[in-house]
């Protein structure tokens, strides 16, 4: 694996926890917050085996104002998954 996706999967793990901590509210594409998480940690296992086809579903829930926010997730963490994302085309 790659830097930039070991760094991605432990930001995943750290988004997993800070919404099992902190996050509310809801969302048009995921019936509530526990679907969220659990989606995120079906993404993480995904590239945790080398597939990256969640890539863009990632891209999709932590761009800003998309999932993450909507669920209250920490804007900087947000953030920094976003960035490597999009700045390392990963």
């Amino acid at each position: 694996m790659t830097k930039n996706i070991d760094e991605l999967i432990v930001l995943l793990e750290e988004a997993i926890q800070n919404l099992e901590d902190e996050g509310n509210g809801y969302s048009d594409h995921f019936i509530n917050l526990d679907a969220f998480i659990n989606a995120i940690k079906k993404s993480k296992k995904t590239l945790l085996v080398g597939d990256f086809s969640v890539i863009k579903d990632l891209e999709l829930w932590f761009s800003p104002t998309s999932d993450w926010d909507d669920f209250n997730g920490d804007e900087d963490l947000g953030n920094q998954i976003f960035s490597i994302i999009l700045d390392n085309q990963i």
